[in-house]
């Protein structure tokens, strides 16, 4: 079961069962123990997982290091390299301004949001057909 610690209470990471798989896998790490798939916190974790990943994956691709790429911004507090550091290993939760920063430099974050967004009113709309024809019978 997630610890109740930081300003939203949770961790990102402590939603899944593997928190060391947070940014790193490809897949959509199972929930922890306790957290059910439709958790809002587990539904942010895994945005914050993907936008992670993105991230690393875009630091990766263009032979950068995060310190390195940060460097430029080191009069902005909020992209510190060990903030953003916690941020994409889900120590701490990301913000919409984590977001719109990264996003700027690596499209693919949104790429990479949209597809799980997606499926995710995809999945909506499919409960709310299931519970209109549970409703009929």
């Amino acid at each position: 079961m997630p610890r109740e610690m930081t300003e939203v209470g949770f961790e990102p990471r402590d939603m899944f069962a593997q928190p060391k798989a947070f940014g790193v896998v490809n897949a959509t790490p199972s929930p922890a123990d306790g957290v059910r798939a439709d958790d809002w916190r587990y539904r942010a974790a895994v945005v914050q997982h993907r936008f992670s990943r993105a991230v690393n994956d875009g630091l990766k691709l263009r032979g950068r290091h995060r310190r390195e790429f940060l460097a430029q911004y080191a009069d902005v507090r909020s992209l510190s390299v060990g903030r953003m550091g916690r941020v994409l290993r889900g120590e701490q939760v990301a913000t919409m301004a984590d977001l719109a920063f990264w996003a700027e430099h690596f499209p693919e974050v949104v790429e990479r949001l949209r597809e799980y967004f997606d499926w995710w009113v995809q999945d909506q709309k499919r409960l709310a057909d299931l519970e209109r024809e549970r409703r009929r019978s």
